[in-house]
C-alpha cells in the first residue's frame, strides 16, 4: 500500500460525489446573482451544493427562487458568532454527511479541474487552501508592472 509522506496508509482519491460544495452567503444586493446563478447551475452538475444563506428575508427568498433545484438552500443556524460566515460555515459542516467538503465563496470560481484537484488533494491532509493566482500584468500596479525596487 502507498504510504504518504507521514506514513500514514494513502487513502483512494475521493471522486466528486464522496464531497460536497457549501457556500456560506449573505448578501446585501443582488448584482451578482445572474453570474452566481450560471455557476450553481454548472456545478451541481458535478457535486452536491449547500448554499447557507443569511441573507435578509426578500433576498432569500429570492435565491430560493433563482437557484438551480439541485442546490439545497438554507439559513445558517444561530450559534452566537459575531461573524456570519462562521455560523454560514458551521451550519454548512454540520449538516453535510460527506467526508470531503469544499468550504467556498461567492466570489470563486472553480473549473471541473481545479475542483477535482482540491477534493483529491483532501485525501492526504485535512485542509487545502487554494491560492490565488494573477497573471502578469498585474491588475492593482500601474501600467500592470511591478515597481523596480
Amino acid at each position: 500500500m502507498a504510504r504518504t509522506k507521514a506514513g500514514m496508509p494513502k487513502t483512494a482519491v475521493p471522486q466528486l460525489a464522496g464531497a460536497q460544495y457549501i457556500l456560506p452567503l449573505k448578501w446585501s444586493d443582488d448584482a451578482g446573482l445572474e453570474s452566481l446563478c450560471a455557476y450553481l447551475n454548472q456545478l451541481v452538475q458535478w457535486i452536491p451544493v449547500l448554499v447557507v444563506d443569511g441573507s435578509p428575508a426578500a433576498l432569500f427568498d429570492a435565491h430560493e427562487q433563482a437557484f438551480p433545484s439541485a442546490v439545497r438552500h438554507c439559513r445558517p443556524r444561530s450559534m452566537g458568532y459575531g461573524n456570519g460566515k462562521v455560523e454560514g460555515v458551521l451550519t454548512g459542516v454540520q449538516l453535510s454527511a460527506r467526508e470531503y467538503l469544499v468550504l467556498a465563496d461567492d466570489d470563486v470560481r472553480y473549473t471541473r479541474t481545479g475542483l477535482e484537484r482540491a477534493v483529491a488533494l483532501l485525501a492526504d491532509a485535512d485542509v487545502v487552501r487554494p491560492q490565488n493566482y494573477f497573471p502578469a500584468p498585474l491588475p492593482w500596479t500601474p501600467g500592470g508592472t511591478r515597481p523596480e525596487p
